[in-house]
This record gives C-alpha cells, structure tokens and sequence, in this order.
C-alpha cells in the first residue's frame, strides 16, 4: 500500500508581484498627495505671517507707548521692518534718533518667516511701518518712505490671504 502525504505549502511570504503591486499603489498616493501637501505647508507659512505681524505690531505699539527715550513730535518711537523674510521690530536708540529701519535702531524683537513668504501693502513689497508715541502709524523722518496703511496681503505659493491690523 502506497500512501501519499500531501505536504501542506505554507506561505513564506509576499511574491514579488505582490510587492510591486504595493509599491505602485504606494506610489501613486504618494504622487496624488503631494499637491493638497503643498497646499497645506503654504498655507501654515501664511497663517506663521499673519501671527508673526500682528505680534510685531503689538509689541512696537507698545514699546513706542512706554516711550522710554522721551521722542516727541510725532517721531518713530519703534519701526517694524521686513527684509530677507526676517520680521524685526527696532526701536530709537535715543531721543535725538527716532526709529527706522535703515540702521541705527536698536533691535528689541525678530522672526524669520519661511522663504517663499511675500508680505504686501497697496500692491507693493512690505518694509516698514513706524510708530509714534501714541501708538500711531508716522512717516516722520526716517520714515517717510514707510507704510501707514496696514491693510497687508500675504502669501505663500498658491495661498494668499489679507489682513487688516490696527
């Protein structure tokens, strides 16, 4: 008598083909999902702008209220500027001296913003805004060439939003 065992084949894994299948389905999400990424990542480079600008302008409104250099006459008591994605608040280094942002300021605060950040007032490139002593926006002295509208657009690849700050 003749008796047949049936050896029982386990599977020792995956098969090539398998894998491969995986991989492509894999693939695929990973191509698909890239665009809403992006999409995501600029609009929290944004949203990181939008916070970053309204603390700079709270923080220069209320250093230029504590007015500790005694500026009068309407001078920049503190400027907010914005070159090289760097967001940075100054203030005047005495009371001969107000605020700006070309030098000679001391710088009280700062952050640097994501490179492809783009921050505009009236359609142009933001630089600066300065503050008086009573909290007010000035182009006097230094700052004639400064913003007083704060009406600013943000963006950041496709993503864009506008924010108005008093």
């Amino acid at each position: 008598m003749i008796i047949h065992r049936k050896h029982n084949r386990q599977s020792q894994g995956f098969s090539i083909i398998e894998l491969l299948i995986v991989i492509m389905i894999m693939g695929l999400a990973l191509v698909k999902g890239i665009p809403f990424t992006m999409d995501w990542v600029n609009s929290a480079r944004v949203t990181e702008a939008e916070s970053g600008l309204v603390e700079a302008l709270g923080f220069a409104k209320a250093k230029a209220l504590r007015n500790a250099e005694g500026i009068i006459n309407g001078g920049a008591v503190t400027a907010v500027c914005y070159s090289n994605d760097r967001l940075t608040v100054v203030e005047a280094a005495d009371d001969s001296s107000p605020a700006n942002c070309g030098g000679g300021s001391s710088q009280i605060w700062q952050l640097t913003l994501a490179g492809n950040v783009n921050i505009a007032v009236q359609n142009n490139d933001f630089a600066c805004l300065c503050v008086d002593a009573k909290a007010q926006f000035t182009q006097a002295g230094s700052c004639n060439a400064c913003s007083t509208n704060t009406t600013f657009a943000l963006s950041a690849g496709g993503i864009s939003d506008s924010i108005e700050i008093y």
